[in-house]
């Protein structure tokens, strides 16, 4: 094809290391297909326009199985991952069992996933052995170890440069695979490579910065909004994947949508965080707002609600 420099597969990728932090793709190393929207090649052209063409050209043969997908079905099947166990802290049934009041019912909150405003871009350049990445992150250092890791380079060989994160909200704390296949790509193709992929009353500790510790717990608690009333992820469970899957279906509250919010935070010093008592409040604000919602339309409604979102359905 015109303008066509590389076809990247599991074929002709360099080999990785899988555990090296990078998340949402098995990054070419074998022919299995885990997940929907899973990464089976990179198509690099001297425009966008080329590769995407020429990705649309690419047919694909795959040998199906059932997907499993369905939890509820799957349940007695889990185990616990030897290298991750589960962390216990407590003794919930003894406490539960001695508590002066108690209230036994079943609570649902629906699948969430992120919808950021814009794609995860990453643009790679190797010198030598030397490898620059132009990268959203909110964790830079983590990005650099996670690259270096999975690339099998020394972190030194690995610079970041993000001047702005763009629209994280969780996304790009972590890293995808984007970030890897460019610089494969790059390498392949000795040049650089650019690949896009489609991506209150609060006790905070102590507060450094009112206006900015203001605007997170409103985000919070516009979040915790969307939690109660909107937000819904829904499963195909055919494939696996997820049905809403843009903003003009899974829903997000509007400024239409949310009234008048007011900040107040709790003078308190807590140094069980650390020595300083400073908190990150990114997730703070959303804490307790979705149960305020449902009980705020308990008391208008007289309908005790336990499965969010709690949407015009369910009160009918």
């Amino acid at each position: 094809m015109s303008g066509v420099l590389a076809v990247i597969t599991h074929q002709n990728a360099p080999k990785l290391n899988i555990k090296g932090g990078i998340r949402g793709g098995t990054l070419l190393q074998s022919a299995a297909i885990n997940f929907y929207g899973q990464h089976i090649g990179v198509v690099v052209a001297e425009t966008f326009e080329q590769a995407r063409h020429t990705a649309q050209m690419v047919k694909v043969e795959y040998k199906q199985t059932v997907a499993r997908t369905d939890f509820k079905l799957m349940k007695n099947e889990a185990v616990t991952p030897k290298d991750n166990p589960d962390v216990k802290r407590g003794d919930t049934i003894t406490a539960f069992k001695n508590a002066e009041f108690k209230i036994e019912s079943i609570f649902e909150t629906p699948v969430e996933h992120h919808h950021p405003m814009e794609p995860h871009a990453t643009i790679a350049s190797w010198e030598g052995e030397k490898l620059t990445f132009y990268n959203g992150a909110q964790i830079v250092n983590g990005a650099q170890s996670a690259a270096a890791a999975t690339l099998g380079i020394p972190v030194t060989n690995v610079r970041i440069i993000t001047p702005h994160i763009g629209g994280g909200f969780g996304s790009k704390g972590w890293q995808w695979a984007n970030l890897v296949l460019a610089a494969i790509a790059s390498r392949i193709v000795k040049r650089p490579v650019k690949m896009a992929l489609i991506l209150a009353v609060t006790g905070a500790g102590k507060i450094l910065n009112p206006k900015t510790a203001r605007s997170q717990i409103i985000g919070g608690v516009v979040w915790g909004i969307g939690m109660a009333l909107t937000e819904e992820s829904v499963i195909d469970e055919r494939w696996g994947n997820f049905i809403t899957r843009s903003f003009a279906d899974y829903h997000v509250p509007s400024n239409l949508d949310i009234g008048s919010i007011e900040t107040i935070f709790i003078d308190e010093k807590d140094t069980i965080t650390n020595n300083m008592g400073i908190k990150g409040i990114g997730e703070v604000g959303i804490v307790g707002v979705a149960g305020a919602v449902v009980n705020a339309i308990f008391n208008a409604t007289g309908k005790r609600v336990r499965e969010l979102p709690v949407t015009p359905d369910k009160l009918l």
